[in-house]
């Protein structure tokens, strides 16, 4: 371990000699600490770069108007730096740094003016700077343990100009409360040694032991001019070491592990039954999770205990019962078994929840340090005990008076105490005591006061908000409460102000407060109560109210003449007092480089070289309004003047923007313009010189301007819209004189694609061409061979004359041309040459010698000269060359006409006969009948342009033949011995195309008798349908006559279809027609089932006769004798019959019966009189041969009667 405290040591060297190397960068020579040319008349704010030093600041205090000591971390080191922050427009001079190995807890002064500065750390160290006008010079780093905790220091002043450091430490982490291993260490600044003040504290030093220090803080005098604390007057707060400490050390258990029970809640209990005694009360682990538990000791009798601990939910989780006979106090320190929960333990406040202990109560004493380290004295104690729940207390004084002002904070209890204190001998009096409720959590942070001690400062501070309050010190009254929403660090009482004036330095910024009787805040930003900067870490304010000093990650922003703000009495924003930003945009020629700017700012006591970047811009902060300032702008080349601007002055806090313009000497130029193929320019054109236009639209053939030292780029363009007359003009002229400068515009040349076309044909020229071009001084002429379509020539750009000309010798083919192009660009034209005229006379008949039928064109190489032409003579203007003559029907008439083509030269005029040739079309000619055939052949004769006569026979029926169009007369007749099969056809053909054409000739008509018979009636009922070869010929046929053409037939009868229930369909009759024929056909009448029950009541009459007569013809169709079961069933023919039923038992009867279909008829008969007789003669019989037996029975009774009756005897 001590080499890794050497190596982390040599490191923390190495760096604070970086630092100082960087600060002989900074500047050459160090810089006087006042500035005295800053402004006093008025507040203002400027910012200081912190950002490129590397720090990471955690408090400021501030020395002087121009220092501040800052500590933080540098490099990932702990470290104490002195800077010099007094030259607004420098980077803060490091003057002194100092490293530790700890972290800072705790950084302070020994008042005001300053001239200690203490810091002490988590390591337990503690440095002290001695500060000469702003200057370190000297210091003391004393290392008071390496597991101590400074929890505060100060810097106490002895008489004669002695200084000494009290400091309260605790080991192992921060304080708690109660605090059982909490410790005072004070030494002399000049004298090696320490006073030690604790329960044990070893006899090596100067010491007060068997105590238990719970606080200390010295007596903070308020004078007319300064500020400090006394040594003589150090109040030291502790408990009297009447009770044993117990160690445990908790923990509980989580998905990751064991974790320490930072402020876990163990309940006590601790008793005596010998002395019968007992108290309860708790205690929180601190935040390691390490609880040392007080137990009193009555006498030499060590109390027994039960401690417990439960979890959120109030539940027991751990237990313990302590027996003082089974363990062995050392050094008053007992460490019990570690306790593992198996949740996270109650965290309740254990003085919240149980109060304080009653066997531990305060006692505050004062002490005199003047002559430590050889010595110390108590000089005055307090009778009455302190609350255990009292975590701060302050003391203030002013030598103008004697009365001591005390201020205990509980903020356990939320109440806050306020004494007057004496001390009178050996004790500490308490003159007055008011309590006042500050709200529970609210901690006491500082005190002040002032020369008078007419009012007393008390700062508070909880997790939610802040407050000030303002208490009479005569009537320990309160006057006023201010709250803040940020946390209040310190609170700075304004020395030599003239009026009660204070400062508050916040967690997030600072507040000027003015006059104890009411809350006036003057300091403020747009949307708080309070000045502060983005990133605000920690501020102080000077007592003097001359500077303040906010400190960010970036920055430090100093507050200049805060005297100024509290003599207004008015608020005022921090940021309508920052000072302003001055801007310089500077402007350099296009063609130099920014690189080499420099500006050169100067102020009252200084100057600062200033670099602009790519984009021209200067930003100079922490402009002060009414200074007067001054700014060189310089080019490290010659040939430009360099800028100073004398006399800049701000008179408030907007910035300012100055534009700067290095510009170059310049000179005077010409041009002299000339075309390359003509005398002047033909199109305006741009000078542009260096990418700036000096003359912006010219045709002028001289161009003046001026230009400035050196090389430029040159640039003549034609103006836009003429871009293509020209070709751009680029050079680097060198301008160190008055100059002249020739110079040519070369006219651009372009390929000019020429396609000559002969008017006649569309195509190449047939004969040799001349061609010449003329554009201004330049000519072409050139020999363009015949058949020669397109010619490319170069030309420059303009009007271009050309003439085209036929060739020697080919005078006779083409005439002459001029024409005028204009050329402003690649172009491609198109011209065309015309040929000669001549006469040429066209003679036009039809080949049959007839008129021209319909109208024709005439056209020469497929192109139409003439049309609809009807004269047989035409004459027409025809160039030269050979030519296509083609006469053809106009359109809509092709079908006439073929058409008719001569080749030709017309090289004079011509005379040409033309025939025209009908055209010819196919012919396709059917003959049929009447039934889409033709059974005997037959003769066809057409008359007409031509005359055919063709036999067609039936297997072909056709002709095929070609015709001329025309029209034609079409006769068809039978040949000889077929006369009686078709009858002479006439038609007429337009042939104007190609045709099919069917032509329908008609068979000679016969007379057929058809006779109609019914089976088996005899007599039709009803109509038929009349069917020829299956087709339908008649409706309601009965018989008659029809008349049907030539040929063989299939006649058939179907009886319409209200009769089809009485006939069948008749079977066909086959009928060869050639003449007047008759034919009989049978129609049968379609037979059903008739079946007849023959019935007496339901009894079935077999053997009855049943006869069947037909009502139409009155004869008897058949006789059937019933069956067993009385019935009979025969085939009918559809009609109406008379069923008569005859039997020997019964009377006959008769039904009439209408077969129309498949019908069944029930016949009932009467029994005859006789039949009715014979068939109850047995029920007769037997009826009258029981009465018979009755009669005989009663006669039989009446003879047994009468014998059996008793004669009476006389008595």
């Amino acid at each position: 371990m001590h080499k890794v405290f050497i190596q982390k040591l040599w490191g923390l060297v190495c760096i604070a000699v970086f630092i100082l190397a960087m600060q002989a960068l900074f500047s050459t020579n160090a810089r006087s600490e006042t500035s005295s040319w800053l402004p006093k008349d008025f507040a203002y704010v400027y910012k200081v770069d912190l950002s490129s030093l590397g720090f990471a600041p955690r408090y400021v205090v501030g020395v002087s108007e121009g220092r501040v000591v800052i500590a933080g971390v540098f490099g990932g080191s702990n470290v104490v730096a002195l800077l010099d922050v007094s030259d607004p427009y420098q980077v803060p001079q490091v003057l002194q740094i100092y490293p530790l190995t700890g972290s800072p807890t705790w950084v302070d002064v020994d008042g005001y003016p300053v001239t200690r500065i203490v810091v002490g750390s988590d390591r337990g160290e503690v440095l002290l700077l001695r500060v000469v006008g702003g200057e370190v010079v000297g210091y003391v780093h004393r290392v008071l343990g390496a597991d101590f905790y400074v929890d505060k220091v100060y810097v106490v002043k002895g008489p004669g100009g002695s200084y000494k450091v009290v400091t309260l430490v605790s080991e192992g982490g921060a304080k708690t409360v109660p605090c059982t291993n909490c410790y005072i260490y004070a030494f002399d600044e000049n004298a090696p040694g320490m006073f030690r003040a604790g329960f044990t504290t070893g006899n090596v030093t100067l010491a007060l032991d068997k105590v238990y220090v719970q606080d200390v803080e010295p007596l903070k005098v308020f004078t007319q001019t300064s500020i400090y604390f006394d040594s003589s007057k150090v109040f030291l707060a502790y408990t009297p070491a009447n009770y044993i400490v117990l160690v445990l050390n908790i923990s509980y258990v989580t998905e990751a592990g064991f974790k320490p029970a930072a402020g876990a809640l163990i309940e006590v209990t601790a008793y005596s039954k010998a002395l019968n005694i007992s108290y309860r009360y708790g205690v929180n682990a601190d935040g390691r999770g390490v609880a040392r538990i007080p137990l009193p000791v009555i006498g030499n009798t060590v109390l027994n205990a039960n401690l417990s601990i439960r979890d959120a939910t109030g539940n027991v989780v751990w237990f313990y019962s302590f027996d003082p006979r089974l363990h062995v106090v050392v050094d008053n320190e007992v460490y019990l078994i570690p306790a593992l929960l198996p949740s996270p333990p109650d965290t309740r406040n254990a003085l919240k929840v149980f109060g304080t202990p009653p066997f531990m109560q305060v006692k505050l004493a004062l002490l005199d340090i003047t002559a430590v380290p050889i010595s110390y004295s108590i000089s005055a104690q307090m009778s009455e005990a302190l609350s255990l729940d009292v975590d701060r207390m302050a003391f203030v004084a002013s030598s103008q008076s004697s009365p001591i002002i005390g201020v205990l904070g509980s903020s356990q209890k939320g109440l806050a105490t306020v004494l007057t204190m004496a001390v009178e001998g050996r004790e500490l009096k308490v003159i007055g005591r008011r309590v006042d409720y500050v709200g529970v959590g609210s901690k006491l942070i500082d005190v002040g006061t002032y020369p008078s001690l007419d009012y007393i400062i008390a700062a508070f501070s909880s997790s939610s908000s802040s407050k000030v309050r303002v208490y009479a010190a005569s009537q320990l009254s309160l006057n006023y409460i201010y709250p803040f929403t940020s946390a209040i660090e310190r609170v700075s009482i304004a020395v030599g102000a003239g009026g009660y004036v204070y400062g508050v330095v916040l967690n997030q910024g600072i507040q000027l407060m003015l006059s104890p009787q009411k809350a006036v805040p003057l300091l403020r930003n747009e949307t708080s109560l309070f000045g502060y900067e983005a990133g605000y870490i920690d501020g102080y304010i000077l007592p003097d109210l001359t500077t303040a000093f906010l400190v960010t990650g970036k920055s430090i922003a100093v507050v200049k003449n805060l005297n100024r703000v509290a003599d207004s009495g008015k608020p005022t924003t921090l940021g309508s007092i920052t000072t302003p930003k001055l801007r310089v945009h500077i402007y350099i020629p296009p063609n130099e480089s920014m690189d080499r700017v420099f500006a050169v700012f100067s102020y009252p006591t200084g100057s600062k070289t200033l670099k602009p970047g790519r984009d021209g811009l200067i930003d100079v902060e922490n402009i002060i309004p009414g200074v007067r300032y001054s700014l060189l702008v310089g080019y490290r080349e010659p040939y430009i003047n360099n800028v100073t601007l004398d006399n800049i002055v701000v008179e408030n806090f907007t910035d300012i923007e100055i534009p700067v313009y290095l510009v170059y000497r310049e000179f005077k130029v010409v041009l002299r313009i000339s075309d390359s193929i003509g005398d002047g320019a033909v199109v305006p054109y741009t000078v542009v010189l260096d990418n700036k236009t000096v003359a912006p639209f010219t045709k002028n053939a001289t161009v003046t301007f001026t230009a400035v030292y050196g090389s430029h780029y040159l640039v003549i363009r034609p103006v836009p819209g003429f871009e293509n007359a020209y070709n751009e003009y680029k050079s680097m002229v060198f301008i160190d004189r008055d100059k002249a400068i020739n110079i040519t515009l070369s006219r651009k040349f372009y390929t000019l694609n020429l396609a000559i076309i002969d008017s006649s044909s569309g195509g190449a020229p047939i004969a040799p061409l001349q061609l010449s071009l003329l554009v201004g001084n330049y000519s072409i002429s050139s020999n363009i061979p015949q058949n020669t379509y397109t010619v490319s020539f170069k030309v420059p750009y303009g009007n271009t004359s050309i003439v085209i000309a036929p060739a020697k010798g080919f005078e006779g083919v083409y005439l002459g041309k001029r024409l005028v192009l204009s050329i402003y660009g690649d172009r491609e034209a198109v011209t065309t040459i015309d040929r000669r005229l001549y006469s040429v006379r066209i003679s036009i008949r039809d080949a049959y010698g007839e008129k021209l039928l319909v109208p024709v064109n005439i056209a020469f190489n497929n192109t139409v000269k003439a049309r609809q032409v009807r004269e047989g003579i035409q004459t027409l203007s025809i160039p030269y060359g050979a030519w296509i003559l083609a006469v053809f029907p106009a359109k809509g008439f092709e079908n006439v006409y073929t058409n008719f083509t001569e080749t030709m030269l017309v090289d004079s005029d011509k005379t040409v006969e033309v025939t025209m040739q009908r055209a010819i079309h196919a012919l396709s000619l059917e003959v049929v009948d009447d039934f889409g055939t033709l059974i005997t052949p037959v003769t066809v004769n057409m008359l007409g342009p031509v005359n055919i006569t063709q036999i067609v026979d039936p297997s072909t029926r056709k002709i095929l033949t070609q015709l001329p169009y025309g029209n034609y007369s079409v006769r068809i007749a039978p040949i000889k011995g077929f006369e009686n099969v078709y009858t002479s056809t006439y038609t007429s053909i337009s042939l104007t195309s190609p045709m099919n054409i069917n032509i329908r000739i008609s068979r000679v008509k016969y007379t057929l008798t058809i006779n109609v018979r019914d089976y088996p009636i005899g007599i039709v009922r009803g109509y038929f349908e009349l069917y020829v070869n299956g087709t339908k010929a008649a409706d309601r046929f009965s018989g008659g006559n029809v008349t049907l053409p030539y040929g063989s037939y299939s006649i058939q009868l179907a009886p319409e279809p209200a009769f089809t229930a009485i006939y069948d369909i008749a079977k066909p009759v086959a009928v060869s027609l050639h003449n007047a024929t008759s034919i009989t056909i049978t129609i049968n009448r379609k037979l059903y089932t008739l079946t007849v029950y023959v019935r007496e009541g339901a009894t079935p009459i077999r053997d009855a006769s049943v006869v069947i007569t037909s009502l139409e013809t009155k004869s008897v169709i058949t006789s059937l004798i019933t069956s067993e079961d009385g019935s009979v069933s025969t085939k009918l023919p559809y009609g109406a019959y008379d069923v008569v039923v005859f039997h020997p038992s019964y009377y006959s009867t008769n039904i009439i019966a209408n077969v129309g279909s498949d019908t069944t008829e029930i016949v009932y008969m009467r029994p005859t009189i006789q039949t009715l007789i014979w068939r109850f003669m047995p029920l007769i019989a037997t009826l009258i041969g029981i009465g018979i037996a009755v009669y005989i029975g009663f006669k039989i009774r009446a003879l047994i009667a009468r014998r059996l009756v008793r004669e009476e005897e006389v008595f």
